[in-house]
């Protein structure tokens, strides 16, 4: 059963006394602490009410989702705003990075809830695919203000695998603990930065036989953070 828009002011507040109830047990509890009657003991509402907002559980975290979804795609947007603000590449990467990875460590529970969810829920995998799209297409957008910094031939091509390589990297830290990887454990400021260095790597060193490109902007010449803590 689908979920249902609330229509009456008190109906709403109900709703989202639910919801912030739900992301508080899933936060500390995780999936399996997210019950129908711990929401409405939470939230102080009636399990009526809850079946008439959601439908079901299942309804509940589709709407969560959205929630969630929606923040993070605000939070994106003003991400890649002020990363666009900065004079060079390597300054814009390392907000877009710091702020990618922060989203993923701050919503870690839920990520893992949704992306366990989306493989037997087309609707989320839809939901979730989309917003990933929408967030693609900003990093886009964001190395297009700084074409004249990247050295890769093909922007459209860079941009994606620069997503691809930042998302991979960000799920990493919600599936799976730092040492089950190789065994060693990063805090969150040496995964910013040593992500950082890996995508302006990809950008901005060409491969052989790749199209010689003009760098003529003055404010590559400005290091990031990433870059002076390897040269001190």
């Amino acid at each position: 059963m689908g979920s249902r828009q609330p229509v009456q002011a008190r109906s709403v507040a109900s709703t989202h006394r639910m919801l912030d109830a739900a992301e508080g047990l899933l936060e500390a509890g995780g999936p399996d602490a997210l019950t129908v009657d711990a929401v409405v003991r939470q939230a102080r509402t009636s399990v009526g009410s809850f079946y008439a907002r959601f439908g079901d559980r299942q309804g509940l975290l589709v709407v969560m989702q959205d929630r969630l979804l929606s923040r993070l795609v605000d939070a994106l947007d003003a991400t890649v705003a002020a990363a666009a603000a900065e004079p060079d590449l390597p300054a814009a990467v390392e907000i877009l990075v710091a702020e990618f990875l922060k989203a993923f460590r701050e919503h870690r529970t839920a990520f893992n809830a949704y992306i366990l969810q989306n493989r037997s829920d087309p609707s989320m995998r839809a939901r979730g695919a989309e917003a990933s799209r929408q967030a693609a297409d900003s990093v886009g957008r964001l190395l297009a203000t700084r074409r004249d910094q990247v050295e890769h031939p093909d922007l459209t091509l860079a941009a994606d695998f620069t997503y691809r390589a930042l998302f991979a990297l960000a799920a990493q830290t919600v599936i799976l603990d730092d040492r089950d990887v190789t065994g060693k454990q990063h805090n969150d400021e040496t995964w910013a930065e040593q992500t950082t260095r890996l995508l302006l790597a990809y950008l901005q060193a060409p491969l052989p036989g790749d199209p010689v490109r003009v760098a003529n902007s003055p404010g590559r010449a400005r290091p990031s953070s990433a870059t002076r803590s390897s040269e001190t």
